[in-house]
């Protein structure tokens, strides 16, 4: 006999925003089942910037010598909201300029060529001296250069074997950007950018356990590439694949446990899920412990 189970948003374990349970009324023994997800559907609401991955920080350098750390908070960000905060941090630093007409005039900014499938960053000088009705704003502890000179990004190297950085998201190798700061220069990425580390999610169950998978409690995945933030993904498969559940399973509950590919828990900030999965009988004869 089949047996359906429904995992809502009510199947939280909070604190986390990732694992969701469902509970039996009494302990259960479950011998030679299989188990298979017939539908689902989740909103694309997890970060791609966050401190879990280690990408949300880098540091300007100012042309009076002082570096500042730039972190961002944990979030979704495309690249113009990657510039957006850019700006903000310049403003706090008093690192700009205020043009003749009251604007505030920038030399960092990050952009995408969508032509070239890259990211540039645009740095402009800041000269000896000021056109006329330009300043520097009020506070600010740096003066005007004696050699026109150009601020810079530093973008920090990993620190291993699967970490990532602000340099993967914007596709620029660690280093210091731009190498020359005398003039007004466009640094290009070397690399594709890759603006959401996470492209495909892993369902996990604490019923399975596969040895032939290099992910043994693996029971579903499913890509995420091009999926926008707040888009609702809706799964349901034509053909569901069942995977051996742990031969005599008992226990009082089933837990489902959402990653990304590299098994790094999901920050979903919209937990409104639906999922539903089939228990029945196992078909094959395939014995896993």
């Amino acid at each position: 006999m089949s047996t359906l189970y429904v995992i809502t948003g009510n199947n939280l374990v909070a604190p986390s925003t990732n694992i969701f349970q469902y509970n039996f009324l009494t302990n259960l023994n479950i011998p030679k089942h299989e188990i298979a997800l017939i539908q689902g559907s989740i909103f694309r609401s997890w970060n791609n910037i966050s401190a879990t991955y280690g990408n949300n920080t880098y540091t300007v350098h100012w042309i009076n010598g002082t570096n500042a750390v730039l972190t961002m908070p944990d979030g979704i960000y495309q690249i113009t909201d990657i510039n957006n905060f850019l700006q903000a941090f310049l403003v706090q630093q008093k690192w700009y300029l205020i043009d003749n007409n009251g604007n505030n005039n920038y030399q960092l900014a990050w952009s995408l060529n969508t032509i070239y499938y890259n990211v540039e960053l645009t740095s402009d000088v800041i000269p000896t001296v000021l056109p006329a009705g330009w300043s520097i704003p009020a506070g600010a502890t740096w003066v005007l250069p004696g050699v026109a000179t150009t601020p810079q990004v530093i973008i920090p190297a990993d620190e291993g074997s699967g970490t990532m950085t602000f340099g993967s998201i914007i596709g620029f190798n660690s280093g210091t950007y731009p190498s020359v700061t005398t003039a007004n220069i466009i640094s290009t990425s070397q690399n594709a950018p890759e603006v959401d580390p996470v492209n495909t999610v892993f369902i996990r169950c604490n019923a399975v356990n596969c040895p032939l998978s290099t992910t043994p409690d693996l029971i579903f995945s499913f890509g995420t590439a091009g999926v926008a933030a707040g888009t609702q993904i809706v799964l349901q498969p034509a053909f569901p694949l069942f995977v051996p559940m742990i031969d005599n399973f008992s226990g009082k509950y089933l837990q489902f446990t959402f990653t990304d590919q590299n098994l790094v828990p999901l920050v979903m900030k919209d937990t409104s899920i639906t999922f539903t999965f089939c228990i029945r009988p196992r078909i094959k004869n395939v014995n896993f412990a």
